[in-house]
């Protein structure tokens, strides 16, 4: 590909997300920059080969596999990797060290998926709440039978991880009358909260919990936290809600306590292994909700990711600054 001399100063941005959206995100973002009034020239390409010979100073995608390949040996005139996704852990640990010897800085679109995934737990929590299940299973049978149902109010709800996601479930906790703690790295106060406490007091605080809402983003720290141990010491009503990575679960002991009956229930929408083999045991536990790790996924997601992009993007062209940015050394 050749660009004529009006393009030839331009600095170059690729696009390498899937074959199905490449060409809207290349359109969008081209009309943006316009707008603008920024001086890039926006191609998209299937293969790291094409990528490379283009030389952009910015790359949009996933960790694919002709991004990893990319980052791998990357063009001298990459300086930017925007993620199209909140979670960057597999690019950290596969790719950490590569980017950060070519100095390149890595983003995702930290908070765009923080509402939806706000709605997503307070649904699987009015889902035990509410006894949704017994309900559908009356329907099926025409069983007319009643029970008083409970309530979310005064219960206890403990959010490990308060970041942007953590706190917009936070707020809507609130909203319910809820009791609403968190656990974060730092203990730092965060509005909507009771308190925050220090990381070293997750066993203590899930002890204590209703409700336990996995939000933390997969880090050397935050991996495999909710132990056997830490587990096993939760009390019979307790319902555990994982919208981070599977990795930060024991799902073993998960599916022991709930056959067992130890714990009230459980909703996954994460897992150590995707996609969720046909015979997992996971799937054969009657008080465990299981999606496909949707619960961030919503109608407009790639036009708030575009609009987090161009964010972004007049940041660096102003100020070589990110506003998303990823600590590398930290994952987050």
């Amino acid at each position: 590909m050749f660009l004529d001399d009006s393009e030839a100063t331009l600095k170059k941005i690729a696009i390498n997300v899937d074959e199905r959206r490449n060409a809207r995100i290349k359109n969008e973002v081209t009309a943006a920059v316009k707008e603008a009034g920024l001086n890039y020239k926006v191609e998209y390409f299937n293969n790291s080969s094409d990528t490379f010979s283009y030389a952009p100073e910015i790359l949009i995608g996933h960790m694919n596999s002709e991004n990893s390949t990319l980052i791998c040996n990357p063009p001298s005139s990459l300086k930017w990797f925007h993620v199209m996704s909140s979670g960057v852990d597999r690019v950290v640990k596969d790719h950490g060290n590569t980017l950060l010897t070519h100095n390149i800085k890595l983003s995702n679109v930290s908070g765009i998926h923080s509402v939806a995934m706000r709605e997503y737990v307070i649904s699987m929590m009015l889902f035990f709440e509410k006894n949704l299940n017994r309900w559908i299973k009356q329907k099926d049978s025409a069983e007319w039978s009643r029970s008083p149902l409970s309530c979310l109010s005064g219960k206890t709800v403990l959010v490990y991880g308060v970041g942007n996601i953590g706190k917009e479930v936070g707020m809507a906790t609130n909203f319910f009358g809820m009791r609403t703690i968190g656990i974060s790295k730092s203990g730092k106060h965060v509005e909507g909260f009771e308190r925050v406490y220090e990381a070293s007091m997750v066993e203590e605080c899930a002890k204590k919990a209703d409700y336990i809402i996995i939000a933390a983003p997969k880090t050397a720290a935050t991996e495999g936290v909710f132990s056997k141990e830490l587990l096993s010491s939760l009390k019979q009503e307790a319902v555990i809600i994982n919208i981070s990575r599977g990795e930060l679960l024991d799902e073993q002991c998960l599916v022991d306590l709930l056959n067992a009956g130890r714990i009230r229930g459980a909703a996954l929408d994460v897992f150590r292994e995707e996609p969720l083999a046909k015979d997992s045991m996971l799937w054969t536990c009657d008080n465990l909700m299981i999606t496909p790790h949707i619960s961030g996924l919503f109608s407009d997601g790639m036009g708030l990711g575009i609009k987090c992009f161009m964010d972004n993007l007049k940041s660096w062209d102003a100020t070589g600054q990110l506003l998303s940015e990823i600590c590398i050394h930290e994952g987050y």
